[in-house]
């Protein structure tokens, strides 16, 4: 009998263990999905190792498995019927989905586990912030050498930000998560300047990506966390005050960058210049539109297949929903559409609804106009969606 418990506690030792090996290659995974400059990526590197490492010790939660079916399933079809009926294979991207669906399952499973996730929900975010900031920072110092830093080419098409990324709609959405979060954190607590500022910084970098859609997506996540601090009073004076410093901070930034010149363009003229419709828009909605040609052209059931969108439209769908019906069909778009309301159902109903929802449903709206679908921090993102109630400690969040 002493044997067997002490078999036991070695056991459960070994499981705990490697679920704290987990929950920091989490952090680390994050980290490094803020330089994604090379195919493949830093994050997908480090995934591959710690699964080779660590893969007996993975174990899937059934509820996940069944859940993540919604996404393996059509994407195994779609694969099939297109390749089989209409000679169309983009292996490339097939296994992009299956290592993103993958990565979900492995990070949902251990959400539902981890006994104490307000303190990882804590951390991931401070990983989150600081690959964000480094991103804000290089394009800082890229200013000296044209927009470059280190060869990799950190602003472009005049002044966007785009840091490690491959584009500056990525990165506008990858900073927006991190900046909601020490919003939250500068309202929720007293003498919280240190995120305060952290949030005024991450808001810069989102602005200097002159992504719209990023644009969009944080003045949702903003709206969502005003409505949901209404119901606190106390909380909502703090966020009044924090966004009249911030509108304060944005007017006296606004009346300087008329005068402010960087790489021969006034800061002023090119944000106006980005608020209207630009000449690729008209591109954009094209290709949006082919959606239509895709499925009266291959399976309008099961799709064209992953990454075979840009072989009907030439260039990507900018749009998550309009990219997954074409690439999937009908049959995979009700599936992810149902997916897609199990995350936000139970995100709402999450202890840390008040934090994840607004950051979920800005993502969501962002995808309208962007393609998302390849995104690690979506991915990231949805998985939260599992994280339970801390059982072992009385913590709150942020």
């Amino acid at each position: 009998m002493n044997t067997k418990s002490n078999h036991y506690i070695c056991n459960m030792s070994r499981k705990q263990i490697f679920e704290k090996k987990m929950e920091r290659f989490i952090y680390l995974y994050i980290f490094l999905s803020g330089f994604v400059f090379i195919e493949p990526s830093l994050a997908e590197l480090a995934f591959s190792f710690f699964l080779l490492l660590y893969i007996t010790n993975v174990r899937v939660d059934t509820k996940i498995f069944a859940l993540s079916m919604l996404l393996f399933v059509p994407c195994f079809l779609s694969t099939y019927i297109s390749q089989t009926f209409f000679h169309l294979l983009n292996l490339r991207f097939v296994l992009i989905d299956l290592y993103l669906f993958f990565a979900f399952t492995i990070l949902s499973s251990h959400m539902r586990k981890n006994l104490s996730p307000t303190d990882m929900i804590n951390k991931l975010m401070l990983f989150w912030a600081m690959s964000g900031v480094i991103n804000i920072f290089a394009g800082l110092l890229s200013l000296k050498n044209g927009g470059k830093l280190f060869g990799i080419e950190i602003l472009i098409y005049g002044l966007r930000l785009k840091g490690f990324f491959k584009d500056p709609n990525v990165l506008g959405a990858f900073l927006v998560p991190p900046a909601i979060f020490y919003l939250s954190r500068a309202v929720r607590y007293k003498k919280q300047v240190l995120s305060f500022l952290t949030f005024v910084v991450l808001s810069l970098g989102i602005f200097f990506t002159f992504s719209r859609a990023a644009w969009l997506n944080y003045t949702i996540s903003l709206l969502l966390l005003l409505l949901i601090k209404l119901f606190k009073p106390k909380e909502l004076k703090r966020l009044f005050t924090l966004l009249i410093s911030l509108s304060a901070i944005a007017i006296l930034f606004w009346k300087v960058s008329a005068s402010i010149e960087i790489l021969g363009v006034n800061l002023q003229t090119f944000f106006l210049g980005r608020t209207g419709l630009q000449d690729y828009d008209k591109e954009r909605f094209a290709a949006q539109k082919e959606f239509s040609n895709i499925l009266s052209s291959t399976s309008l059931i099961f799709g064209a297949g992953p990454g075979n969108y840009e072989i009907f439209a030439k260039m990507s769908a900018h749009s998550l929903y309009l990219r997954y019906i074409g690439e999937r069909g009908l049959f995979g778009f009700l599936l992810f559409l149902i997916f897609l309301l199990i995350i936000v159902l139970r995100t709402s109903r999450s202890k840390y609804s008040e934090l994840l929802l607004p950051l979920l449903i800005g993502q969501l709206v962002n995808s309208l106009f962007i393609d998302s679908l390849h995104w690690r921090h979506f991915w990231v993102l949805f998985s939260l969606a599992f994280v339970k109630k801390d059982e072992a400690l009385k913590q709150t969040i942020l």
